[in-house]
């Protein structure tokens, strides 16, 4: 558990960031007129999500901005996050931090929003050259240090790390997935 807690304190940071980002590139407003800044992840009931959240909502706390917190209840419902960053465009925001769901059919939807609002990008990328900002892990990394890790533990526990592992992942074209290339071409491959 280590080393899922240490994989999943990565995001906290990228939304905090990601945040104050868009919080420096707007101009200090009176409490009245808190800017807004919305933040749309992939799913509102995942755990992991859940932790993102919390990180976003610290960062407009500490900055005074407003950040709904949006988002799908399943990152296989892509169309129902497109329908959510159009609404949130609909509310002129100051910007808008996403973590788009799927690279093909979130470019168009984040090109067409970046027409009238800043857009930065956080987690997963999408087929589109209008943020602002990117911020994200580097997956294929975390793949390795999750296979190490998870090599040590056995290693620790059957004194050699060796022996079968299911990679179990999570829907197709999702960025995350690139997790699994690290962990596959890790060198703990014994």
């Amino acid at each position: 558990m280590k080393l899922f807690s240490s994989l999943t304190g990565w995001r906290v940071p990228i939304s905090l960031v990601g945040v104050t980002a868009l919080a420096g590139m707007i101009q200090t407003a009176p409490a009245a007129e808190k800017p807004t800044i919305p933040i749309i992840v992939k799913d509102t009931t995942s755990g992991f999500w859940q932790i993102v959240l919390a990180g976003a909502r610290k960062a407009g706390q500490d900055l005074n901005v407003n950040v709904p917190e949006l988002g799908a209840q399943s990152e296989s419902d892509i169309n129902g996050q497109i329908s959510i960053l159009e609404n949130a465009v609909s509310g002129n925001p100051a910007a808008i931090v996403i973590a788009p769901t799927q690279f093909a059919a979130l470019g168009k939807p984040i090109d067409e929003a970046a027409k009238q609002v800043k857009i930065i990008g956080i987690d997963s990328a999408a087929d589109s050259k209008a943020f602002v900002s990117f911020l994200t892990t580097d997956n294929v990394q975390g793949g390795r240090v999750a296979a190490d890790g998870l090599g040590e533990a056995i290693k620790a526990k059957y004194g050699k790390a060796e022996g079968d592992v299911a990679l179990i992942t999570s829907i197709p074209g999702v960025g995350s997935l690139d997790q699994g290339t690290g962990y596959g071409s890790s060198d703990r491959r014994e």
